[in-house]
């Protein structure tokens, strides 16, 4: 088809003049837009929610942990018993050992709070934690602790105060901690639960020696790095310990993101399934209203396939458009929510307090083509009412 057919497919599809057309056009057009703009935003914001909280487990909690066999059953969980340390060197990745106690938690102000106390090196508080800190850290020795925004408004305290622990062995055995410093993680599951105190306090009330830990927090400098740095831990383990993924720690957490990217398919789904065939019933009566000029344009002489590509063309012009401002619209829309976060979430049902936005150019590029073979389709499946034409036309003139 030459360029003067497109130029007058172009012309055909605003209209000369015809209101009715016009609107018709602008309906169509409507439709594709919101359709476009609607999957962006289900595709990226979907996979920035996705991304968002595996990243942050990743990031604040390690993406494996090296421990004993059975910590889950036992009391008095084993101590690691290989050489970690010299593996620092080796592997893509930053090890920190830690001590876990589940443990009571009170204030002057506040009675008891269950908290997970993570005893833990002072190299922790590296990468991602670092941004997670209201302050920098003074000092990481002694008894202290540090406290997320939430436990320290829970607990009614603040930094420079102390909380007393209750660690329920046999017998129970308490400790004061002075609040040095205040964290804001931005996920629910971590801020609610966790607190920070150094590494020396969990060996003596779980009776360790000082080069003992509990599990070994494995930090990957790259996610590329995982297959080398799960091969070196592998190597260099005693058949008393075990790898274990962050995925199954927190296995609820990681079913509910899949069954999100599940619904996430079927609601993409129905939204391209109904905006196709309403752009279908509009674009088939657009069609239907230029039907006289198609007759012209068969009785000058235009063939049957130049009249299907002319069509077909018509399709194409209307979704391309449709789906360039509707691709502008998403963009718009999801740079408003990075800047100033308008859409807001619950986090203890979220476990975020907004939607994340992550730029990404494949969502936009996996639906313009989308909509650019769906326009293709519904040329294909209108053409044939233009092709009546040259019958419609004989019958006109006699």
């Amino acid at each position: 088809m030459s360029f003067a057919h497109v130029g007058l497919a172009l012309k055909l599809l605003w209209g000369t003049g015809w209101r009715r057309q016009r609107l018709l056009f602008l309906l169509q057009l409507s439709v594709v837009s919101l359709a476009v703009a609607g999957a962006i935003l289900t595709l990226v914001l979907s996979h920035s929610f996705e991304r968002a909280i595996s990243e942050k487990l990743y990031s604040y909690l390690g993406a494996f942990w090296v421990r004993s066999y059975a910590q889950e059953v036992e009391s008095a969980p084993r101590p690691v018993g290989f050489s970690w340390r010299s593996l620092a060197r080796l592997v893509q990745a930053r090890l920190v050992g830690a001590v876990h106690l589940p443990v009571l938690m009170e204030s002057s102000r506040s009675p008891y709070e269950g908290v997970q106390l993570l005893c833990v090196e002072k190299g922790w508080f590296a990468g991602l934690w670092q941004t997670a800190l209201r302050s920098p850290l003074p000092t990481w020795e002694g008894n202290i602790v540090v406290l997320s925004d939430k436990l320290a408004r829970r607990l009614q305290v603040k930094p420079g105060e102390e909380v007393t622990i209750a660690w329920l062995s046999d017998p129970p055995r308490f400790r004061k901690l002075k609040v040095v410093a205040l964290y804001h993680s931005g996920l629910d599951e971590i801020d609610a639960r966790l607190a920070f105190t150094p590494l020396p306090l969990g060996q003596t009330l779980r009776r360790y020696e000082p080069h003992q830990v509990q599990v070994v927090h494995v930090f990957l400098t790259t996610p590329e790095a995982s297959g080398k740095v799960l091969d070196t831990l592998q190597e260099n383990l005693t058949i008393y310990e075990e790898i274990v993924p962050i995925e199954y720690l927190f296995g609820d957490i990681f079913d509910w993101l899949r069954l999100i990217r599940q619904n996430v398919s079927l609601i993409l789904g129905i939204v391209v399934g109904m905006s196709f065939f309403v752009g279908v019933a509009a674009f088939l009566v657009l069609m239907l209203s230029a039907r006289v000029r198609f007759q012209v344009l068969r009785f000058l002489g235009m063939s049957g396939r130049a009249l299907w590509g002319l069509v077909i063309a018509q399709a194409v012009g209307v979704v391309g458009l449709g789906a360039l401002i509707g691709s502008l619209l998403a963009g718009g829309m999801l740079l408003l929510q990075a800047q100033w976060g308008w859409l807001q979430l619950d986090p203890e049902s979220y476990l975020l307090e907004r939607v994340p936005v992550y730029w990404e150019g494949l969502p936009f590029v996996y639906v313009g083509l989308g909509a650019l073979v769906l326009a293709v389709l519904m040329g294909i499946w209108v053409a044939p009412s233009a092709l009546e034409a040259e019958t419609r036309l004989s019958e006109t003139v006699s």
